[in-house]
């Protein structure tokens, strides 16, 4: 372990060189432009040292080469020569197994085995000696599992050589002590490590001086909601990438990494084919984000959960603009927690966090355009409107539903208002949108009616409706209440005020509007066209940020009535942001944090890699049942190989492309029916000549022995 005297002597090195240069930066320019106060400055200095440390830990250290060389040799006792490494310890730190520089060993679960060349048990491509990159320190180890089949291993590390034998007689984890990086390098670490440490203070500092100046102290720019709305989204942030990897990655998902492995050409096509019943938009963005972005759920998800943030942002400064600041907090709130909107958006590595952004971004621009009309700017937020428009529609075809309801919406606000509203926004949209359309017809609808790609949806009745919203609200009886609440005083505030055109009221009804048009034409479509009604709760995620408005609005002008009411001016309304906050934040963490992967597809490759004594034999199948070429490779290139980092297993494939002859030719078989049950032929020659010898409900995967 490190020592606690080395960890306080370098936070003391980092602190006492922020005190320094903090000292000499303000004496040479804050206290010339005293343009902020000096709490401020205190202020930020402390928040970019805690920014500064929770960044610079991410830095990469300097790296020193270690090399191991399979001998293969063993003692007299023991009775094979294989090599298990388990990892690294690096003053006290574990490190994994990182990615060799040269050489190729294998996986067997977490650890990385070499095996002689003659051994069946193995991928091909296995070779005596690896190197790898392991950071510098004083204290370090290289580990290994040992057992009575464990052999002989030179290790190579600063020029210095040590054969070990890791026999042993009882399974344990036996660590090698490395040689200690030389001094040089550990200086040269230490300069590292706070120098990036200054260096993110120092720019952490001038950014938050640079927003004091320009922004906190500026009468240009209100941004104090702006900040709120930024910090909240943050907060989310934060939340939903910690919880990330909860769960696997489902089929659909997998599939969706199958066709964004390939090209964007490749990409464009499966969507003209309606193999992914969405247009284009997120397949290309997915299929250049899977090339650049490291293995991890995690990692992968920020394409998705980025957008959901941005969402949860900007439903905030629309609400502003229709209500005031409380009714933006509230639409946050709303929005921020809602289940659907972390599992079936930012946790869906499909299309939904696009429509969900896009949408967002179009109400927000279409709010904004008004209100520039309204004040005499007739260009303004035209362009960004269309922009956004455009982005709805390509993210999902329930977006071209959307876009009608804004058209029509401008259509009454041009007959009712004076201002005269500019059409021409949707004429790229239209050709964008029709130009889509027409190709997939082509492509697709000419020869294949949509009832041959989706006929599994259901006919939407009232109860169908009821699911939905209920869905929407994130099966939460509170949001339930307040949007049907919202929906019925939108509805009777019609009738009571006669149609007037009043701002708030307006975007009250508009908010309401959206979600009865779109729900009630694919309703009405569903009815009339029972062999593919599109009936998917999933796909009305686009209307969540009508409801969050609905709901918001209606709450914060109740919230303002019982503020007026008590003569207690906002508080009221603050206790009520922080009820919802409080209760709805409680309900959906709650969930999310203790979900299970309900489709276990990494679970079960995890699990499989453990039998690595098996999985690369000829005389061993895996088999998915029933699956898709693309999910068979989206889970092969993802879940099993890491994106390449591993070998892939011997034998694997989809049960519903293979004959009866190709499942006898072996002896054993892995089935992973995440999906589904195998079909019943398989059911059949599996019960006929193989025993089950195990079935591991929790990750859907059963193993087949030939009696």
């Amino acid at each position: 372990m490190v020592s606690r005297g080395a960890i306080l002597i370098l936070i003391g090195l980092k602190l006492s060189a922020v005190t320094v240069i903090g000292l000499f930066w303000y004496c040479i320019f804050w206290k010339a432009k005293s343009f902020i106060r000096g709490k401020e400055v205190l202020c930020i200095a402390l928040i970019a040292v805690v920014v500064a440390f929770s960044v610079s830990e991410a830095l990469p250290r300097l790296k020193d080469e270690i090399s191991l060389r399979a001998l293969g040799e063993r003692n007299g006792e023991a009775q094979a020569e294989e090599i298990i490494l388990s990892g690294f310890m690096i003053d006290g730190e574990k490190i994994p197994v990182p990615k060799s520089l040269a050489g190729e060993w294998f996986w067997s679960g977490n650890y990385y085995v070499w095996r002689a060349k003659n051994d069946s048990r193995q991928p091909q491509g296995i070779t005596e000696h690896v190197k790898f990159a392991i950071p510098v320190g004083r204290n370090r180890t290289v580990n290994f599992i040992s057992d009575i089949w464990s052999g002989k291993v030179e290790i190579i590390c600063n020029n210095e050589s040590v054969i070990v034998d890791t026999y042993a007689k009882g399974y344990q984890e036996t660590a090698i002590e490395l040689a200690p990086s030389r001094s040089t390098k550990l200086l040269l670490n230490m300069a590292w490590d706070i120098s990036g440490f200054v260096g993110i203070w120092f720019v952490a500092m001038f950014i938050g001086i640079w927003i004091c100046k320009n922004f906190m102290h500026s009468g240009k720019y209100n941004v104090k909601s702006k900040m709120l709305y930024g910090s909240f989204a943050i907060a989310i942030f934060v939340l939903m990438f910690h919880y990330s990897e909860m769960t696997s990655l489902w089929c659909d998902e997998l599939g969706q990494i199958g066709w964004s492995n390939g090209s964007i050409k490749e990409a464009i096509h499966y969507c003209l084919n309606m193999n992914d019943a969405t247009p284009p938009l997120f397949a290309i963005c997915a299929a250049f984000w899977y090339r650049v972005v490291p293995y991890g759920e995690k990692w992968l998800l920020l394409l998705t959960v980025i957008p959901t943030v941005a969402s949860i942002y900007l439903i905030g400064l629309a609400g502003e603009k229709i209500h005031g600041r409380y009714c933006g907090v509230l639409a946050c709130i709303f929005m921020a927690f809602s289940y659907p909107v972390w599992v079936n958006a930012a946790y869906e590595f499909r299309s939904y966090a696009f429509v969900l952004f896009f949408t967002t971004l179009s109400f927000y621009f279409f709010i904004s355009r008004n209100k520039a009309l309204l004040e005499g700017s007739k260009r303004k937020y035209a362009v960004a409107f269309s922009l956004a428009l455009i982005g709805m529609i390509m993210s999902h075809y329930f977006g071209f539903l959307v876009c009608g309801a804004f058209f029509l919406a401008d259509c009454y606000l041009t007959m009712r208002d004076k201002v005269k509203k500019k059409f021409f926004c949707y004429l790229p949209v239209a050709f964008v949108g029709m130009g889509w359309l027409t190709a997939v017809f082509l492509q697709t609808l000419l020869s294949r009616p949509l009832s041959a790609i989706a006929n599994w949806y259901p006919v939407p009745g009232f109860s169908q409706v009821k699911e939905l919203l209920l869905f929407l609200s994130g099966s939460s009886d509170l949001y339930y209440k307040v949007s049907i609440f919202s929906i019925g005083a939108a509805l009777i505030s019609v009738f009571k005020t006669r149609c007037r055109c009043h701002h708030i009221l307006f975007y009250h009804l508009f908010s309401v509007f959206v979600p009865i048009f779109v729900i009630g034409t694919v309703a009405i479509y569903g009815n009339f066209h029972t062999s593919s009604t599109m009936w998917e709760h999933r796909y009305f995620l686009l209307l969540l940020p009508f409801l969050c408005m609905s709901a918001a609005i209606c709450v914060a002008i109740a919230s303002g009535y019982l503020s007026e009411l008590m003569k207690k001016h906002t508080m009221v309304t603050k206790a009520i942001c922080m009820f919802f906050a409080l209760t709805l934040s409680l309900d959906c963490l709650d969930i999310v944090s203790s979900s299970r992967s309900w489709q276990p597809y990494r679970e079960a490759a995890e699990w499989l890699y453990s039998q690595s004594n098996y999985i690369f034999n000829a005389n061993t199948l895996v088999m998915v049942s029933p699956a898709s070429s693309i999910l068979m490779e989206g889970w092969n290139d993802y879940y099993i190989t890491h994106k390449g980092e591993r070998a892939s297993v011997g034998n694997i494939g989809s049960s519903d492309q293979m004959t009866a002859e190709d499942i006898l030719a072996h002896e054993r078989i892995y089935l992973q029916y995440s999906q589904s049950a195998a079909e019943p032929w398989v059911e059949q020659i599996l019960n006929e000549h193989y025993v089950v010898e195990a079935d591991m409900s929790s990750i859907q995967m059963r193993i087949y022995v030939r009696v």
